[in-house]
């Protein structure tokens, strides 16, 4: 018997997250994996440190595959890079008109990644899942607390 204080999640919101999953593993792990593959002693640092993070995104993706509902904070994070890196560097250079063609490829796929963010993600499910607790106030359930 399912437990009933887990919001459902029907099956093709389901396969939404597995077909988000499916494609940042793919899609992102086919662009950065062979960057960190082939990074030398030149590599910049903080490029560096950027591949590392989208690795990870993309081999985590892979857990997601198995675990949609379990990986999601994966896709919060994946979701709030996109909107810090479109509002804070890409937009104001956009609205200046000094996008070069490089940020320019990445302004386009950061807007298209995060359109499919918003389109799949079960966003009702997630604020029961995740946020309805923070707003309920003086209850054991509030605090984190097992039921019963």
């Amino acid at each position: 018997m399912r437990d009933q204080t887990v919001p459902f999640l029907p099956k093709y919101r389901r396969y939404g997250l597995i077909l988000l999953y499916g494609l940042t593993a793919v899609l992102l792990g086919s662009d950065v994996w062979p960057a960190i593959l082939g990074a030398d002693a030149q590599t910049d640092p903080i490029r560096g440190i950027a591949l590392s993070i989208w690795g990870t995104f993309s081999l985590l993706a892979v857990l997601g595959i198995r675990y949609p509902e379990r990986m999601l904070p994966l896709l919060f994070a994946q979701f709030t890079y996109k909107v810090i890196w479109l509002c804070a560097f890409a937009l104001p250079r956009w609205r200046a008109g000094t996008l070069d063609p490089s940020t320019d490829g990445l302004f386009h796929s950061m807007a298209i990644g995060l359109g499919f963010d918003l389109v799949l993600v079960p966003w009702i499910f997630v604020a029961r899942s995740y946020f309805a607790r923070f707003f309920v106030f003086g209850s054991d359930h509030a605090r984190g607390a097992e039921p019963g």
